[in-house]
């Protein structure tokens, strides 16, 4: 007895996490915690404001004056524009449209049958690893992949008999904190690099041109280390303190995690806690018992939910919307179709391993289904008069593809999504594609409150301008602190890294850094790409620990599946283990580069006239 009490008490690294969350879940619950921070940019803006206090651009030949928000302009702003801040807030469209082809996919039970398929019977050691790279390499789907990487990662941690929130967690911190990097090139190097040389070639020596893989070599290096280092992170410290912790496995609404008579009342807080989660007993036998679940077999973020969008208690088959919904709910919860949600435990537990012969015909005609709606796409976009090209006849750094990812992803889930359904009687008229889409948006009604205040928060702070007078004090006060050569980068990044809690938009920030700090590392003899290289390191490592991320919203939605008392706090806490790690591995990935004097992508040196 006494060594396992030694085992398990929480070491130091533990109790600073464990703080950190305890601390930030004392703070307000998002929505009001938003809206004091709403009041305080409003008193904040008028009174600098009051004061005259302008910011100039360098290049730029007029003051930006700070605009305060009860000044008349600002009032009328703030209530003429309210419904437009709530609409336009810029993960609505991203994140509705895509879960509405992801929630058919869950719905009909595509997705549970795809992860079974291929993880079923697996352990997963390596799982992580691949969550990690896949994570950090996501960013070719730009913003999507914050909301696609996480709920897929917990279903494919579940289905191998890991903890699904380890999944969760590790996938959005892979593909948040590694946002800036990726092995192949992206949008997102294209629209930096436009930056850099709209900035660049206004200078007396401007340098090497900057191209989308001018970072190339940078980037590659990066993108694999990363990777290799979330996978060891998810292993090795998120997945065992969630074991330590007892965080649960099933979800909130699941009997045999929400019974009363099963919880420990002393380990509620910070978040809702079952005791037995990390037990193999307990995981194994109830966990897989239909009779225990209610037929809600393995559920987590993005994994299959009842069609109401809220987990029942109830048999898979005893639906009120009738007899016609029971395959749809039973395949989506996980359940083959047409299994009997009152088998005994050990065929219920097989059956969600094992796929029977109508999910694998779903599965065929899902494919070719994917196969057709791709080579569709691919014809449309490569034909030399395609619409979906430039004015230029190319795709980068804009270009109507480009611009519609958002659609592209939202069809590869919903095709295959109805072809699958439509075989397994999940789908069996017309009607029941949007009531399936309606399941998955009362899924998202939490987000949907949140955003309203955050749009306003966002577009109040864009337009008062706060956001570009902290970027260009920051590097008025770089400069002051006389800092030269490599020095000088790493204050850079690290001033990055802090603006960038308040600056999420990675392209709006460079936009703002760039036209100051491409000029002066210009004057010092760097070349723009190396500068462009070292604001990556500080961009996207810190993003996931701001509440200001909207996506971090997202996730909080997930998180409260399993945790119902999660808040910010236990998001930060959960985020820090990744930030600092991942800083200092890309700085010293950049710091390497800068001492070996290796060049960054094809063409792009350290310094100038290289």
């Amino acid at each position: 007895m006494t060594k396992a009490r030694t085992a398990s008490r929480p070491g130091a690294v533990d109790r600073l996490l464990t703080t950190i969350e305890r601390v930030g879940n004392r703070l307000p619950e998002p929505f009001i915690l938003f809206t004091i921070l709403v009041v305080v940019l409003i008193v904040v803006s008028t009174v600098v404001a009051a004061f005259g206090v302008t910011v100039r651009i360098p290049g730029d030949d007029e003051d930006i004056p700070i605009r305060g928000v009860l000044s008349g302009e600002g009032i009328a702003f703030l209530f003429t524009k309210l419904p437009a801040n709530f609409i336009g807030f810029p993960p609505m469209e991203t994140v509705v449209t895509i879960m509405l082809g992801v929630g058919v996919a869950e719905r009909t039970g595509l997705l549970s049958a795809l992860i079974r398929a291929a993880f079923g019977g697996s352990r997963g050691r390596l799982l992580p690893y691949a969550v990690g790279v896949i994570g950090v390499s996501a960013s070719v789907m730009a913003d999507s992949s914050m909301i696609i990487i996480p709920p897929l990662a917990a279903m494919v941690f579940k289905a191998a008999g890991r903890h699904p929130v380890a999944g969760l967690i590790g996938g959005f911190a892979a593909a948040g904190a590694g946002y800036s990097t990726a092995p192949v090139p992206t949008s997102l190097d294209a629209l930096f690099s436009g930056i850099s040389n709209a900035v660049a070639e206004t200078l007396p020596n401007p340098g090497t041109p900057v191209t989308p893989v001018s970072n190339y070599y940078f980037n590659l290096v990066s993108s694999i280390a990363l990777g290799l280092l979330a996978g060891w992170l998810i292993d090795k410290v998120i997945e065992p303190r969630l074991n330590r912790t007892n965080v649960p496995r099933d979800e909130a609404g699941d009997p045999d995690t929400s019974d009363p008579d099963t919880s420990d009342p002393q380990t509620s807080d910070p978040g809702t806690r079952a005791p037995d989660a990390t037990d193999p007993d307990a995981t194994d036998s109830d966990a897989t018992d239909p009779d225990a679940t209610g037929g809600a077999g393995p559920a987590g973020p993005g994994t299959p939910r009842p069609a109401g969008g809220t987990p029942r208690a109830g048999k898979a088959g005893a639906d009120t919307a009738g007899t016609d919904t029971a395959g749809a709910d039973a395949a989506g919860a996980g359940w083959p179709a047409g299994a009997d949600a009152d088998a005994e435990p050990g065929a219920g537990q097989a059956a969600r391993v094992e796929l029977t012969a109508v999910e694998r015909r779903g599965l065929r005609w899902a494919g070719l289904s994917l196969l057709v709606t791709v080579v569709a796409l691919v014809v449309l976009t490569v034909w030399p008069d395609s619409p979906m090209r430039n004015e230029t006849g190319g795709y980068l750094p804009k270009s109507p593809l480009m611009s519609s990812l958002t659609t592209l992803i939202f069809l590869v889930f919903l095709v295959p999504a109805i072809a699958y359904g439509t075989t397994v009687k999940a789908v069996t008229r017309p009607g029941d594609v949007p009531r399936l889409m309606g399941g998955a948006i009362r899924d998202l009604t939490g987000f949907l409150v949140l955003a309203f205040i955050l749009g306003q928060f966002i577009a109040l702070f864009n337009w008062t301008n706060i956001g570009t007078w902290l970027a260009v004090s920051g590097a008025d006060l770089l400069r002051t602190l006389g800092l030269d050569g490599y020095p000088a980068f790493v204050g850079f990044m690290v001033l990055a890294s802090l603006l960038n809690l308040f600056i999420i938009s990675g392209s709006s920030l460079w936009t703002l850094m760039a036209a100051v700090f491409v000029p002066m590392f210009a004057l010092l003899g760097f070349e723009p790409g190396f500068a462009q290289a070292a604001f990556r390191v500080g961009d996207s490592a810190t993003q996931v620990m701001t509440p200001l991320n909207p996506y971090m919203i997202v996730l909080l939605t997930f998180l409260r599946r399993y945790e119902p008392r999660a808040g910010i706090g236990t998001l930060v806490a959960r985020m820090v283990p990744f930030v600092v790690p991942f800083w200092v591995t890309w700085a010293l990935i950049l710091t390497v580069f800068y001492f070996a004097d290796l060049p960054l992508g094809p063409g792009m040196g350290i310094h100038i006239g290289q």
